[in-house]
């Protein structure tokens, strides 16, 4: 009896044994090792110095970007060669050719108006009168206050209207002597018309005046002087004007030399 209790007991002991045994196996089982918390702890502290690192290198970046900005304003600003600008003092010598480039060119242009009598006083040019200023009517013929002048009359209508007027307006062009024009064509001018008589032009008063062809005549103080009838005539005395007229000039020209 004795030795049966005593073999429970140690199957009991036994047991208890084993059971702390399997306890502890388990234990031992469950337990992480140190190198493997280790190597986590230094894989983090890697990445959070490379994410560290990074953010200096972007800074790094960031800063020479700036840099290069401030520089590219420096150079617009202070116009530096490397901008495509002048600098200050390639700027005031081009400034300095500039203006001694303009004082010869002045100087030469001056000189040669000098050489040519540019300065010389020149007679203020004689305008000439327009169409309009030296078209009357008829009834004004004869009280003209001009000392000494003209009348072309003739048909505005006519075949030789455009030759008469060009011959005309190249004759009061010249400004020396003054002309005044007659339409036969207008209504308001047929009172000296002549229909069956005669043309008569050598009078004084217009009651006396009588028109057939194109006529120029002409008069000093309302009396008349001379008269020229018919196209040849006419042509010819605009031509011997023109003709005189640069007679006179050359003239003056021979003068002055």
């Amino acid at each position: 009896m004795a030795n049966t209790k005593k073999n429970t007991k140690k199957k009991s002991t036994k047991k208890t044994n084993n059971s702390s045994s399997n306890t502890k196996k388990t234990t031992n089982t469950k337990k992480v090792p140190n190198s493997s918390v280790k190597k986590t702890n230094n894989s983090a502290k890697e990445e959070k110095e490379k994410v560290i690192e990074d953010e200096v290198k972007v800074k790094k970046v960031d800063k020479k970007a700036n840099k290069v900005e401030i520089k590219k304003n420096n150079n617009f600003i202070d116009g530096k060669r490397g901008s495509g600008f002048w600098s200050n003092e390639e700027a005031v010598k081009m400034l300095k050719i500039f203006i001694v480039v303009a004082v010869v060119f002045a100087a030469v242009f001056l000189l040669t108006a000098y050489i040519r009598g540019d300065f010389k006083k020149k007679e203020d040019p004689v305008v000439p009168a327009t169409i309009q200023d030296v078209k009357i009517l008829s009834s004004r013929i004869y009280d003209k206050k001009d000392d000494d002048y003209y009348v072309f009359i003739y048909d505005f209508e006519s075949d030789d209207a455009t030759l008469f007027g060009d011959m005309m307006s190249n004759f009061t062009s010249l400004g020396s002597e003054v002309m005044y024009s007659v339409d036969l064509s207008n209504k308001l001018n047929q009172d000296i018309v002549a229909k069956d008589e005669k043309s008569k032009v050598d009078g004084n008063k217009l009651s006396d005046l009588k028109v057939k062809d194109p006529v120029i005549i002409h008069l000093k103080k309302n009396k008349y002087v001379e008269s020229f009838e018919g196209k040849e005539k006419i042509k010819k005395f605009f031509s011997d004007k023109i003709k005189e007229n640069n007679e006179k000039n050359e003239e003056s020209e021979d003068v002055e030399e």
